[in-house]
């Protein structure tokens, strides 16, 4: 009588697939939005700390300071600092 019994069937049925779409999706997007902030805020974190560790901008005047030459700041055409 082994024969009589069934076999669980073993997958994914497709209310979970679409479940799990979803979810990777909102994911996905949720990535994107937050990408381009937190790679700025990070560039920024990066420029401040440069800027706290060259002697010439701790030594400089405000008016160095302002026009980016001494330290080296650029902006790019996205309107980001970069070093």
């Amino acid at each position: 009588m082994k024969g009589d019994t069934m076999k669980k069937q073993l997958g994914v049925s497709l209310s979970g697939l679409l479940i799990f779409s979803v979810v990777l999706i909102f994911v996905a997007l949720l990535g994107f939005k937050l990408f381009k902030p937190y790679t700025e805020y990070f560039a920024i974190q990066k420029i401040f700390r440069t800027i706290a560790t060259k002697p010439e901008v701790r030594n400089g005047t405000r008016r160095d300071f302002k026009h980016g030459e001494p330290i080296g700041l650029r902006i790019d055409p996205h309107g980001l600092l970069s070093l």
